[in-house]
């Protein structure tokens, strides 16, 4: 059987494509859950952090940072979410989700990189607000409520972080000579 050749360009963009359509797929999909108490449940849910979370493991900090800089904009083109303002501050938010989860990877911190990097991105995101008023909310008020609405989603975060890092951990297998 022939095969024909990839080239490595072509697979990096075919990668991309297709992480950039799941990180777009998967907010759209949870965005059609009906909001609980007025709040969409992508604020409970934090589906846009999953990807450059996976990619992260997965194909390293290059396209993981390049999922993250693209998806909230793209999502914003394709199905209008998030808003605008909203959008700026979430790429901000998985920019530095994606750095700092990679830099708590490289300290060993493991399992626990996803959850503290979230809230790393939080604080980063709560300054920036603070100081450009972007939203009609103090930066400690954004903070908490991200934080408290984003439960679930920062459990779900620690479940994808175990799940890879334990792969990702495993030994070799050793043959017996």
């Amino acid at each position: 059987m022939q095969t024909l050749p990839i080239s490595r360009k072509r697979y990096n963009i075919l990668t991309l494509s297709l992480v950039l359509a799941a990180s777009f797929a998967l907010p759209f999909f949870i965005h059609l859950i009906p909001p609980h108490k007025g709040i969409p449940m992508g604020a409970y849910l934090l589906p846009m952090f999953y990807m450059p979370l996976i990619a992260l493991f997965l194909y390293g900090v290059p396209m993981a940072l390049l999922v993250a800089l693209l998806a909230p904009g793209l999502n914003w083109m394709f199905a209008g979410n998030p808003d605008g303002a909203f959008a700026v501050v979430l790429t901000l938010e998985l920019a530095c989700f994606t750095l700092a989860t990679h830099w708590l990877l490289g300290k060993g911190r493991g399992w626990f990189a996803a959850p503290l990097g979230y809230l790393t991105a939080k604080v980063v995101s709560a300054a920036v607000v603070g100081i450009w008023d972007i939203f009609e909310v103090s930066a400690v008020d954004f903070y908490l409520s991200s934080v408290s609405n984003g439960t679930w989603g920062i459990l779900l975060l620690l479940m994808i972080n175990v799940l890879f890092s334990s792969f990702r951990n495993k030994p070799a297998d050793k043959k017996s000579v």
